[in-house]
């Protein structure tokens, strides 16, 4: 059987092929002729899978002459020619490259050691004593002087060969460069001649083709970093070889960012904004509504970034327009690709879709059509967006404003098929998979379960609902296998009334919750599922009085969130999952004021949000590590205010590749795109979006 044989094709000067008593090319290097680069692949014609690999070490591939498999007494490929060019072969595909003159002939020899006495480390020709030589036929490479084709002719042995013309009349100058700020793998840079690149790390990189002079070369990114997904940008990458080599191709890597925002510019145009976090790429993407107004996107803000879905490069997302109220639209980013999908509610109503998920490639969302307000679905056409199920028959609405979860492929969601109240339901994205999972809620005078702030938690589905398990509407915590006879509570945590279990988190292999039991009012809770089990964490606030735990965030195996008590008021603090271990980071407002941090955000190693040390009059951005000393403001943006009104509905801060953006406003400029990477330098506005006015800066889209 033909193996391709894991031996070194050897580099054999002309003094070794009169030794070994074969003839050289007679045709001269100095001669004025035709050059090619001939690749030469071989396969032994006989099984040499026992063969060893050699052990090639740079310094070995330097200095050796053969570089010998640890197993000596094997067979070995030596390709002999003249001196025109050194050739060590490629230990990967068995392949060797020489530069040989057109019509010349060369010997391949079959080596045969006897002894294994001789190291693979340094191994130089005149150490090699051969006792067989196994001498194949000669083979010859014709063609023509400007043709690239070439003939072989050669017994015993299958041989591949590629070529490309080189003139020695030519110089052949390298191109090479730089690459920093790589942190993905999977960078290809390609130049215009085809040769191909891959960059693994920063520093120096040179193509491996040289180009003749007076060529020209570009060089491209043929595909781009992930893990994270990154953009590279190329500077002096193309230009005339001219008598020296290129030594200052700059190849510049960044994390990628694609955030959409509505803004407002010349204080008319309202339409949909596109970022990559630069000035210059800070664009509009269509405007839609040339009359002004918040028609585009609509209240993407305070939590409702639901409004906003992508699958792959299509984001969809709520629109209104001149012509039309709002709907479904979608865009990739251009013009011409943001488009209505479908006017679902014409004439004069909107279906104003919200509460978007994706699911198996598919987009879902609530919308109002002549059905009322109830389950949809879009591939991104027309006709592939369609009302899933009309939950409550009829024009009443089978939804709420409440949102969809994912749990074992499907979406969980309270509905209300109009006889049995808002009680829990899933959906495949089928109507006949369509269906309530349990009337949580008897309770005739009530009738609404109203089930929210679900997490997976243990392969169950767990989130508060109302039930009549012991009273009319006591809201407590509960879970589901996605079975009627498998919803049942977890516990009753408030005896006397409703303990309100809210923004549950999963963390640590437990469970994490506000909750209320009626006597330490609202405080910080765990959950292991159980009943016995499920245990108030900290009495942050002693006594009856609530501390009203929340934004939940975890960076660093620590649980982050703000709370109150009756000396400091609403500041940042921590948990290691112990009682001991949950205290106030640091008393940002000091005294009984509140900072009133919210919206933490976790981006590059610390947690961000927004916080005043005023206790009113001067909201900034602000950072942490998690330490007293580690926790500051970033930079004071507006100097003579707050950078943001608590008040205002877009607050959002949004992560994007290690950097947070977010709206801000300055003494000088209203409402406007910024961001920061946690530095004062580094955070700054991107662009003054609407130079006479406020950017009308909404939100982003929930990736």
């Amino acid at each position: 059987m033909k193996t391709k044989t894991t031996l070194l094709i050897g580099l054999v000067f002309l003094m070794a092929l009169t030794l070994m008593g074969c003839k050289s090319s007679e045709t001269s290097h100095d001669e004025e002729t035709q050059m090619i680069r001939v690749t030469i692949q071989i396969e032994d014609s006989e099984d040499r899978s026992a063969n060893a690999q050699p052990d090639a070490t740079e310094d070995t591939l330097s200095s050796a002459i053969f570089v010998l498999p640890e197993t000596i007494s094997t067979f070995s490929w030596e390709v002999m020619a003249s001196h025109y060019d050194k050739a060590m072969l490629d230990l990967e595909t068995n392949t060797v490259s020489l530069m040989l003159p057109l019509n010349t002939s060369i010997r391949v020899a079959r080596l045969d050691y006897a002894t294994d006495e001789y190291s693979a480390e340094q191994v130089y020709l005149e150490q090699i004593d051969p006792v067989v030589y196994g001498f194949s036929d000669a083979f010859t490479i014709t063609g023509e002087e400007d043709a690239i084709t070439v003939s072989v002719s050669m017994n015993d042995s299958t041989v591949d060969v590629s070529t490309d013309i080189y003139d020695p009349d030519v110089p052949q100058y390298s191109v090479s460069g730089t690459v920093s700020g790589l942190t993905g793998s999977g960078l290809v840079l390609q130049n215009s001649n085809g040769d191909e690149l891959n960059i693994e790390a920063n520093g120096v990189f040179t193509f491996d083709q040289l180009i003749n002079d007076g060529s020209t070369y570009s060089i491209a990114i043929k595909e781009s970093p992930v893990e994270p997904d990154q953009t590279c940008t190329i500077a002096n990458g193309s230009g005339d070889i001219s008598g020296d080599a290129v030594y200052d191709v700059t190849v510049t890597c960044a994390d990628s960012h694609r955030i959409f925002f509505h803004g407002t510019q010349n204080g008319v145009e309202t339409g949909l904004w596109m970022s990559n976090g630069t000035e210059e790429g800070t664009v509009l993407v269509k405007i839609t509504n040339q009359y002004g107004g918040k028609s585009l996107p609509q209240n993407f803000c305070m939590g409702l970034s639901n409004r906003m879905a992508s699958i792959g490069d299509t984001t969809y997302f709520t629109a209104g327009s001149s012509s039309s109220n709002l709907e479904l639209w979608k865009t990739d980013g251009t013009d011409e690709g943001t488009q209505l999908v479908k006017d679902i509610y014409p004439d004069f109503y909107q279906s104003a879709p919200n509460n978007y998920k994706v699911l198996n490639g598919e987009v879902f969302f609530a919308a109002n059509s002549a059905a009322g307000r109830e389950l949809w679905k879009s591939d991104g056409t027309e006709s592939g967006t369609e009302m899933v199920m009309d939950i409550n028959p009829g024009s009443s609405s089978g939804l709420s404003s409440l949102g969809f979860f994912e749990y074992n492929n499907e979406l969980y969601f309270a509905a209300d098929n109009g006889s049995d109240g808002r009680e829990l339901w899933k959906s495949n994205g089928t109507q006949a998979g369509t269906e309530m999972v349990s009337n949580i809620n008897t309770d005739t005078s009530f009738k609404l379960a109203n089930p929210d702030d679900f997490v997976e938690f243990k392969g169950e589905l767990y989130f508060a609902a109302h039930s009549s398990v012991d009273a009319a509407n006591d809201r407590e915590l509960w879970k589901s296998n996605g079975t009627d006879a498998g919803t049942v509570r977890v516990k009753d945590i408030n005896p006397s009334g409703h303990s309100h279990p809210s923004q549950l988190l999963v963390w640590n292999d437990m469970l994490y919750f506000v909750a209320d039991d009626g006597i330490n009012g609202k405080e910080l809770w765990i959950s292991d599922g159980t009943d016995e089990g499920t245990v108030m964490l900290k009495d942050i606030n002693p006594g009856s009085e609530d501390s009203y735990p929340g934004e939940f965030t975890v960076l660093n195996n620590t649980l982050y969130f703000t709370a109150k008590t009756g000396t400091h008021g609403f500041e940042l603090w921590k948990t290691d999952g112990t009682e001991e271990g949950t205290l106030m980071v640091i008393d940002i407002a000091e005294g009984s004021g509140s900072s009133d941090p919210n919206m933490l955000t976790v981006a590059n190693g610390m947690i961000f949000f927004w916080a005043d040390d005023t206790a009113g009059t001067d909201g900034e951005l602000w950072r942490s590590d998690g330490t007293a000393a580690g926790t500051m403001k970033v930079k004071e943006i507006n100097t003579s205010g707050s950078a943001i009104d608590p008040t205002y509905e877009c607050v959002e801060l949004k992560e994007s590749a290690g950097v947070i953006f977010f709206a801000a406003t300055t003494d000088a400029d209203n409402l406007e795109l910024w961001r920061s990477d946690g530095t004062e330098q580094g955070t700054y506005m991107v662009k003054d979006v609407n130079e006479s006015g406020s950017g009308f800066f909404i939100s982003f889209p929930e990736e």
